[in-house]
């Protein structure tokens, strides 16, 4: 029994140690689901603490062995962060190439076209009251694409003073500006007849313009509130001349005169907004005076780019 109890007592300081390094590795792993990563762990003589850079033992135990006192850490920080960093990199590469994928495919859907608004009138167009005939002038107008359901004027409804401006004495601006402000208009701007000028249009987006018959108190061409379709609802892209979506429309805010001949138009009065107030609606013309056909005046042609 002696000899058995001196051979436990020489193997008592490695068991010791033994156990002291299965405690310390027990208590790493607690820690570590405690705090959410191994990285912040280290091992320092008989104690486990959060340690980040400093990679010398701060402490110690004066009792521990040499297996304890070598350990160092496992996992450096330094590493950990350079994973961390790569992941954020793959997200942040894959983020952007989603969103390439989606504007290429918004991009392929995108249509631009080359539309010209062309005055074709000649000196024998229209017909005045003296028997003799000119041509009829289209003053500046505005353009618009629009999403689907938005409209920049509606039949049945008063004439805006902006829209009215237009449609009397042939001044565009001022209607641009307050459609650029309109939710749902996607690009707006002023064409002069006779030179063509571009527009990109996404799906659901319309044509939509407004230019003066000039030789009138308050007659505007336009095609329907809903505007012209390009794209097509079955991508059919919409090209050539369309005349025939295009209508004469009585703004309702000037008495009418005869075409060419009142004294109120903007070829005679003394000043723009000269004329009795009429108090009307916006609705096509029909006012009893003779028009020439819109297909004898414009030629709205479309060119998909």
């Amino acid at each position: 029994m002696g000899q058995s109890a001196a051979v436990m007592a020489n193997a008592g300081p490695e068991a010791n140690a033994r156990d002291r390094a299965s405690q310390i590795k027990a208590n790493r792993r607690r820690m570590a689901r405690e705090i959410g990563h191994p990285r912040l762990i280290c091992n320092y003589g008989a104690r486990t603490f959060v340690h980040c850079t400093n990679r010398q033992a701060a402490l110690v135990d004066a009792e521990a062995s040499d297996l304890i006192q070598q350990h160092k850490t496992s996992i450096p920080l330094e590493k950990y962060q350079m994973k961390i960093a790569g992941k954020l990199l793959l997200a942040l590469g894959a983020s952007l190439m989603l969103a390439e994928t989606a504007w290429a495919a918004q991009a392929k859907d995108e249509r631009r076209f080359t539309i010209l608004v062309n005055n074709i009138s000649t000196d024998s167009t229209l017909r005045l009251p003296d028997g003799t005939t000119t041509n009829v002038p289209v003053a500046p107008g505005a353009y618009a694409i629009v999403a689907d359901g938005t409209h920049i004027f509606a039949v049945g409804a008063k004439a805006g003073p902006v829209l009215e401006r237009l449609a009397e004495d042939g001044e565009p601006d001022a209607f641009v500006a307050q459609l650029k402000k309109v939710k749902g208009v996607r690009a707006a701007g002023v064409f002069m007849p006779n030179e063509p000028f571009e527009v990109t249009v996404k799906p659901g987006g319309r044509l939509v313009f407004a230019a003066m018959f000039a030789r009138s108190n308050d007659l505007f061409y336009a095609p329907d509130p809903n505007g012209i379709d390009l794209l097509g609802a079955d991508r059919q892209l919409k090209s050539g001349v369309l005349s025939d979506t295009i209508t004469l429309w009585d703004a309702g805010t000037e008495v009418n005169e005869a075409p060419g001949a009142g004294a109120n138009q903007p070829a005679n009065q003394a000043k723009p907004n000269t004329g009795p107030d009429e108090r009307g609606v916006i609705r096509p013309v029909s006012d009893g005076f003779t028009y020439p056909a819109t297909k004898d005046v414009l030629e709205v042609s479309v060119t998909a780019d």
